[in-house]
């Protein structure tokens, strides 16, 4: 091999390390951050829910 190859796929292998942390990390923050967005829509679901009071029997303390 080419030694003068050598410091031009080190610098690839490094470029290409960097763009996994990236992508790990983007794709550990999309997951939290839809959690977060699916867990206050659900919130919101459940307060209308409650204020509707649509079904009789359930979340009221009766069976």
């Amino acid at each position: 091999m080419d030694e003068a190859k050598i410091p031009h796929f080190k610098m690839i292998k490094n470029v290409i390390t960097r763009m996994n942390s990236n992508s790990l990390l983007l794709k550990g923050w999309s997951v939290t951050i839809f959690v977060g967005l699916f867990t206050l829509a659900n919130i919101k679901d459940m307060e209308e829910f409650s204020a509707n009071n649509k079904y009789k029997g359930i979340g009221n303390g009766s069976l």
